[in-house]
């Protein structure tokens, strides 16, 4: 089967269309067996798909597409024994591909990468390009680059520069000298000797361009720039310093002295050489040479780039023996040795840490005490001073000295002149940076809003060579403002985060700066620990990995603070009950104590109680009595030192907590909570808040304030729902609240508001779906706006918007945190949210369309609520079910009622036992009976989605014995299905294309003959490829038979598949993405597990059977379990028997009807009966092997005792279910 695959993609002509060919390699590259294929095999196919999809991003623009070249031309390339011209063509094509992604990102990075690939070609045989166009292509594209330019471009730029000078024909020659002449001069390389010399090439080349360029503005450009050279290079001949090694110990010329320093690269050496001086030398100990060798001392100890803490202690005993003596003073340096002084003692390692900021505060605080505004130490000295009081609120937990910081650091850079160096500006910016979030006044947003644009002020004033460690301290605050940012959607923030924690990490690399390097670790470790989504266990674990790589440099003694904030970390992320799901509680409850050997109560209160709080969580997870004793402890303890007024956030979530292992009396202290969580704009801990408040006020019998606290909830979420940019965010987002909607679905039942619980009920059912399905009307209705223009940007958005929905079901699952797909991810996330707001800003002028994007309401719910046949909502709470039902009465109005199945008597046992259904199905039963109707549209929400509710027994009879029985994600999908296809019946079907199913084929050969079609189209076997069913056959049918096999992937949803021939897989994201199944009246899913949906969010309905509607059929019947082939041939077929008897088009209530009658039938019909319906199917199917088939069926039920029921039992006729109402 995979070598007629391959022979299929290789006899496609040349000239085919590149989707036909991207479909044959995919079917290739996806079966099973891909991976034993030879390597030219496997070669060929990635090479292939890759140029195809790279040839698709080009003309369509999909990242997906872009995603997927890129990964099948790098696995091509890792590929070994490849000719030489097929490696260098496909490395030609990946140059291209990474030039798209260089593109999109603008990263310096990606800009590498692409050009690296391009230089490694430029003496390979490449067909339409030449060596010199590559590096012209090089060149140009390094040239264009708008951001700053690493040192690997500037290399590569003159490579491909010099690269260029080998031709002295090239016409263009003396622009390439000129180019390379101007680098060269700018380029400095380890010595003023190395400089000159790169400055006498340069003069060389512009010599040179200048001889060979004819008059005009080129040659006096060349004049110009020589003259310039040649000024340089007299400068650099007069300030040249003498080439000197540093003298022999002894009495010497200090200066000398420190300039045969700086030819000592390693900092060790540099302190031995000191020491030795210090220790021979023969100045007096108060003399000005020696006073000057201590102070070089203190300096090269102070000088290693970390903000970490290390051994200063050599450097404060320096610094305290010379500070005072009258010659110090004569030297003018007092201020600046102070100042060391104070440096020396806040990042000292050794002692107490308090002790130590105290010292250093108390130090700085004097030398501001001695310098003016006008001073030009006061901004360096201000700087300094405002970092002791942020360490000082580090420690101690207090904000007092915050604001005072603050006001210093903007009145410094308020008085500096307009020529002041600008990384001391930068320093002083990167300061407030880390002041604005710990304000306790001022809007919080606000603060953190102002920090973010300090902080890109300050990454714009520092030089990317010369500054690049500043660079990453900035990075790496500004990931942390981002990680706590509080607007503009919590995963386009985090992203933001990682991407900054990386560029930190680049710039402090381990080698060099390992304390730094780990603290941003831990910090991205963080970041990834609070992301959510389909993917959240990845995520923790590169948040483990993160922490773990941080504790590789960090140890109790030499950097116990952050060794400490490492352990928390990691214990935090081992307890996380809402990502694991058995969290190994043993392992987080070690981890944090072990932080309580260095967070102290007095040392680092605000630490201690923190890690308190969340041992006391951890606690609470064990559900022991005595563990929540404890657990309680905790939290009182944590409320010694956190307080509203300082730490609001914190104290809340300590408040909730306990709260809800000893309600308060006191209701006050929860509004108190809610109302301070809201002000600040913590919506998800006020969410929590007013859940706990619900219960509270539930318990206590006060339903109507208990609705309006859930009524409040219910807008947080939605709010924290909307907010929410991508589909695994949203979707965490609904998973995290889905009981506490139930909670709320209650209150206000409990409370007469049985109107608002059902509407609440639907915002949260099938969101994707409804609003997929609703943004298709609004287009339309949008069309009649008049203002044409901001329809076609609001079309355009949502187009856009939907194409990006298909970038992240495509984008890469695995290899989670490489930069790739990192990258990749964050250019989604700000793709759709200006995709977001340029929807907003159109659709602020499209009135009808605005009206149209209100939430699912009473035109929902009237429009799937006829008077015969209501809607009823079921859903399960605390040892209750509960039944709301919705119908239109004869007026236009609804009538919205409600009861309650008790359960509590039942003993204790699973959902699903048989007493729970039986009691739920009989009520609702004698329901619908009073009521009058014979049919009905269920909504099951929760646990019980996906349940057979038609088919539980009660009394001995079961729903489906007296009423008609549909299931429907919610009333806005009914609502809102695009319009069925208009004319004729039209049948697209196929039928075994695996060659396994033994009745498949006959199944679909009978329904092709059983219905009067206008025209038909029944695929057997190979001839039913997926490519071909879903471009040729579905667009102009009305209805699809699928008899084939179906996949449901539990762990990936949208993996779930119809399996057609060849290996081929109509996926349920290819589904969802299309457009092909718009409009068809009906698909009968005649495979397993179609109607199964994910369990990670049942509410939401994701499953094949919903993807069909998603994708725009009207109604769907589906199977909730894997199903008998032969069972499955009996309902089907009855099934068009039933529907044809019925009024024509196929409508809603009469497939409804039909499939009820078929499973009925099924269900009571002997082996005799079966077998002679089957024998009268042989007449009407023309087709082989369909007809052979049911031959085999008449025998094997034949061979069955004839008067037996032989299907009788539910799991031969129950499976499926009818979806549509």
């Amino acid at each position: 089967m995979l070598s007629e695959l391959f022979d299929h993609a290789m006899s496609l002509p040349p000239d085919s269309d590149p989707d036909v060919h991207a479909e044959a390699w995919e079917a290739v590259l996806t079966h099973p067996g891909f991976a034993s294929l030879p390597v030219p095999e496997r070669w060929s196919a990635l090479a292939a798909l890759g140029t195809c999809r790279l040839q698709r991003h080009q003309r369509d623009g999909r990242l997906e597409d872009l995603a997927s070249a890129l990964a099948c031309l790098e696995n091509a390339l890792r590929l070994p024994s490849v000719p030489r011209a097929q490696r260098a063509l496909a490395s030609f094509n990946l140059f291209h591909a990474r030039d798209q992604r260089y593109a999109l990102t603008g990263e310096p990075d990606d800009l590498l990468t692409a050009m690296q690939t391009l230089w490694a070609l430029v003496d390979e045989p490449v067909p339409g390009t030449s060596a010199r166009g590559m590096c012209r292509t090089i060149c140009g594209r390094i040239d264009a680059h708008a951001g700053e330019l690493t040192d690997p471009l500037r290399g590569l730029r003159r490579a491909a520069l010099e690269r260029l000078l080998t031709d002295p024909t090239d016409p263009d020659l003396p622009s390439y000298q000129l180019c390379l002449a101007s680098q060269l001069a700018s380029t400095y390389e380890g010595s003023p000797a190395a400089h000159r010399a790169l400055v006498v090439r340069a003069m060389e080349l512009t010599a040179d361009a200048e001889r060979r360029l004819p008059e005009g503005e080129e040659r006096h450009a060349a004049s110009v720039l020589l003259a310039g050279l040649r000024n340089l290079h007299s400068w650099a001949e007069e300030n040249a310093p003498a080439e000197r090694a540093p003298g022999p110990p002894g009495r010497m010329d200090i200066e000398e002295f420190s300039d045969g320093l700086r030819d000592l690269p390693d900092h060790g050496a540099r302190l031995a050489r000191i020491r030795e001086a210090l220790a021979t030398n023969t100045y007096e100990t108060t003399g000005t040479g020696w006073i000057l060798l201590n102070v070089l001392l203190a300096e090269e100890v102070l000088s290693p780039r970390t903000n970490g803490k290390i051994d200063t202690e050599e450097a404060i005993t320096a610094l305290r023996t010379v500070l005072g003596l009258p010659e110090t003073d004569g030297l003018g340096v007092t201020l600046e040795l102070k100042v060391n002084l104070g440096i020396a003692y806040d990042r000292r390692l050794k002692g107490d840490a308090a002790a130590n900021a105290a010292e250093a505060l108390a130090i700085f605080e004097q030398c501001a005490s001695e310098v003016t505004p006008d001073h030009p130490r006061y901004p360096a000295v201000v700087c300094a001073l405002a970092q002791a009081l942020l360490d000082e609120a580090d420690i101690s937990g207090r904000r007092d000295g915050i604001e005072r910081a603050i006001a210093l650091c903007r009145g410094a850079l308020d008085s500096m002149p307009a020529d002041a160096e600008p990384a001391l500006r930068a320093n002083l910016l990167n300061t407030v940076v880390r002041l604005l979030p710990l304000r306790t006044t001022g809007d919080p947003e606000h603060n953190s809003e102002e920090a973010i644009r300090a902080a890109h002020e300050a990454l714009d004033l520092l030089d990317p060579a010369t500054e690049a460690v500043r660079r990453g301290d900035v990075h790496h605050n500004l990931a942390r403002l981002y990680r706590d940012r509080l607007s503009e959607g919590r995963e386009a923030n985090l992203w933001r985060a990682i991407e900054h924690f990386r560029a930190s990490l680049a710039a402090q690399p381990k080698d060099e700066m390992p304390v730094d390097w780990a603290m941003s670790q831990s910090s991205l470790g963080v970041v990834y620990s609070m992301m959510r989504g389909r993917d959240v266990e990845a995520t923790q674990r590169m948040a483990i990995q993160a922490f773990m790589a941080a504790q590789s440099v960090f140890t109790l003694e030499d950097n116990p603070q952050s060794w400490a904030t490492a352990e928390f970390n990691l214990g935090v992320a081992f307890g996380d009950s809402e990502v694991r799901a058995r969290p190994d509680l043993e392992r987080a409850i070690t981890h944090l104590t072990s932080a309580l050997q260095v967070f102290t109560e007095e040392a680092a209160p605000w630490q201690w109680a923190i890690t308190q709080s969340f041992l006391g969580v951890m606690r609470t997870q064990t559900g022991t009595p005595e563990q929540l004793l404890a657990a309680a402890d905790h939290f009182r303890a944590a409320l010694r030192v956190l307080t509203f007024e300082n730490h609001p956030r914190d104290w809340t979530s300590v408040q909730l907590n306990l709260a809800q292992l000893e309600p308060p009396e006191d209701l006050a202290v929860h509004r108190r909570m809610i109302r301070g969580l809201v002000g600040r704009g913590h919506r998800n801990e006020a969410f929590k808040a007013y859940m706990i408040y619900l219960r509270h006020l539930g318990d206590r019998g006060d339903w109507p304030a208990a609705a309006e606290a859930g009524a409040r909830a219910a807008e947080l979420h939605e709010s924290l729902y909307q907010e929410a940019l991508l589909r695994q965010s949203r979707h965490m987002e609904q998973q995290a609240a889905a009981r506490d909607v139930l909670e709320i679905v209650t209150a206000m039942v409990r409370a007469g508001r049985t109107l608002d619980a059902v509407l609440l009920l639907e915002r949260t059912r099938a969101r994707e779906l409804g609003e997929s399905l609703q943004q298709d009307q609004d287009v339309l209705r949008s069309a009649r706006d008049g203002d044409r223009v901001a329809f076609d940007a609001y079309r355009a958005a949502c187009d856009r918007l939907t194409a990006l929905a298909g970038v992240e079901r495509s984008m890469p699952g695995a290899g989670f945190g490489a930069a790739d797909v990192e990258r990749l991810h964050l250019s989604l996330v700000r793709s759709i949210s200006k995709a977001r707001r340029e929807q907003a800003a159109a659709l602020a002028r499209l009135t009808a369309a605005a009206e149209a994007l209100r939430p699912p309401g009473i035109g929902e719910l009237s429009a799937a609520a006829p008077p015969h046949r209501p809607l009823v909502y079921v859903y399960g709470a605390a040892g209750f079910v509960r039944l709301l039902l919705v119908r239109r009465d004869g007026e236009g109005g609804l009538d919205v009622d409600s009861r309650a199945v008790d359960l509590r008597d039942l003993p204790a046992g699973p959902d699903h036992s048989p007493p729970v259904y039986a009691r739920l199905t009989a009520a609702l039963a004698a329901w619908l009976r009073e009521l009058g109707v014979g049919a009905v549209t269920l909504v099951a929400c929760g646990a019980l989605a996906g349940r057979p509710l038609h088919a539980f027994l009660h009394d001995g009879r079961c729903l489906l014995d007296e009423f008609t029985v549909s299931y429907a994600p919610s009333a806005a999908v009914l609502a809102r299905r695009p319009a069925a296809r208009p004319g004729p019946a039209v049948l697209a079907a196929v039928g075994d294309p695996t060659d396994d199913l033994h009745y498949a084929s006959a199944e679909a050969g009978a329904v092709g003959a059983l219905f009067p079609w206008c025209r038909r189209t029944v695929r057997y076997g190979a001839a039913a490829t997926a490519p071909v069913f879903v471009r040729e056959d579905v667009p102009g049918a009305t209805h699809v038979h699928l008899a084939c096999h179906g996949s449901f992937d539990t762990a990936s949803p949208l993996e779930s598949a119809f399996v057609l021939a060849a290996g081929t897989r109509m996926t349920l994201r290819a589904i969802m993405s299309g457009r092909a199944f718009r409009g068809v009246r009906l698909v009968f899913a005649s495979a397993c597990r179609t109607a199964t949906t994910d369990a990670f969010l049942p509410d939401e309905a994701i499953g094949l059977a919903s993807g069909l509607l998603q994708a725009g059929a009207r109604e769907v019947i589906a199977s909730l379990w894997n199903v008998n082939d032969l069972a499955t041939m009996l309902v089907a077929t009855r099934f068009y028997r039933e529907l044809d008897s019925g009024p024509p088009g196929g409508g809603a209530v009469d497939a409804g009807r039909a499939l009820r009658r078929a499973q009925l039938w099924l269900r009571d019909s002997t082996a005799a009966e079966l077998s002679r319906w089957c024998a009268g199917l042989i007449d009407d199917v023309p087709e082989e092997p369909a007809r052979s088939r049911l031959r085999a069926a008449v025998a094997h039920l034949d061979g069955r005792p004839p008067e037996l029921p032989c299907y009788a039992d539910a799991r031969f006729w129950a499976a499926f279910v009818h979806l549509g109402g």
